[in-house]
Parts: C-alpha cells; structure tokens; sequence
C-alpha cells in the first residue's frame, strides 16, 4: 500500500504553481457577494467515522488504510463516496483522506443547515489544513452558487473556495443565483443542478 505521503506528493508540489497562477479575484468576489461564508458544521469532527467498502486493506502500525468499491466515508454530516479512498489516522482520528471516483462526492452541512455539495474525479482532504481539494472536472454547490473548474480548493471553516481552470483548457465558472424568497430564478430552465453530488 502507497503511504499517504507519497500520494499527496503531487498534490504539495502543485502548491507553488498554484500560488504563481491567476489570483481568481472574480471567484473570491463571487463568494464574498452571495452572503455570509458557508461554515462546516462545528461538530463533525467530534463525531466517530463509519467506512462502507466492498474490500478494505488497514495497517494499525502506520494508521493508514486503504478501501475499494463502492466506498462510503460518513463523519457527522460529512458524507463522501467513491470508488477509492485511502485514510491516514493520527491519535485515532481522520488526518488525511484521498478519494477517487467518476466522480467522486462529498457532501456536509453547515451550522446554519446549508448543505454543500462538490464532486471531482480526486478528492483530497486534509483536516489539519482544514482544506479539501476537487480536481478533475470539479464542481462545488452551495445556496445560491455554482462553482466549476478543473481544480477547487475549499476550506469548509472560513467557507473560502479558489479554483483554477484545467490542464485541458477548462476555465473557471461561477454561477450566482438571484436572491428570491420563493427559491425559483425567473426563466432558468436549465436544471445545471439536478444532477450534483
């Protein structure tokens, strides 16, 4: 089994080019514009984690371990699923998780009882950093937004979303929906959000 370390390599190398990119001030603006950040839910953390999975290798000494098949991760109102996960612990609970899937998914509620959906093809979480990370036709969905992008980076905490634009020409996308007391936009039609995470 690949240690954790070798399988966030990539991921920590990317962090500088990153940094070096388009600073995505439209992105930013958009979340400060729809209101009040998305916070993740305080508690979840707290909470014992439930791992579902057709075949599951775990090596206590290290604290990682390894799940294939149909992978269902559930902690508090954070639910992710996928066809891979891999979960490094640290004094017994979560530190770091990947997640891969076509797509893979992730949903948790907020304090206020926002629910917040995303989905990539990757999905890595780190709960030191506070900080998750969509890559590969990443999308992210919260009242009133939509963001799309080759990669999200979101920090559930602050409610912070950045996102870059793919290797593949992929460009970033923010969708605000209008502020209405009955829920519906006038004359939307298109139904982007029927089928998210």
């Amino acid at each position: 089994m690949r240690s954790m370390a070798a399988m966030n390599r990539n991921r920590h190398a990317e962090a500088p080019a990153a940094k070096r990119g388009w600073p995505l001030a439209p992105l930013l603006i958009a979340a400060v514009l729809a209101g009040a950040p998305a916070m993740a839910r305080e508690d979840d953390r707290q909470q014992p984690a439930t791992i579902k999975a057709d075949r599951a290798e775990i090596d206590r000494a290290s604290g990682e371990s390894l799940y294939l098949g149909n992978v269902v991760f559930e902690q508090g109102t954070l639910h992710l699923t996928g066809d891979r996960l891999a979960i490094a612990t640290r004094d017994g609970t979560v530190d770091q998780a990947k997640a891969q899937g076509e797509p893979a998914r992730i949903r948790q509620e907020t304090d206020e009882g926002q629910l917040v959906r995303a989905h990539g093809r990757t999905i890595d979480y780190d709960a030191g950093e506070g900080l998750i990370v969509l890559t590969g036709n990443a999308e992210l969905q919260r009242e009133g937004e939509r963001f799309a992008a080759g990669r999200i980076r979101y920090w559930p905490d602050s409610g912070r979303v950045e996102g870059t634009g793919g290797d593949d020409g992929e460009r970033v996308q923010i969708r605000i929906e209008p502020e209405s007391g009955n829920g519906g936009g006038e004359g939307d039609g298109g139904g982007e959000g029927d089928d998210a995470p």
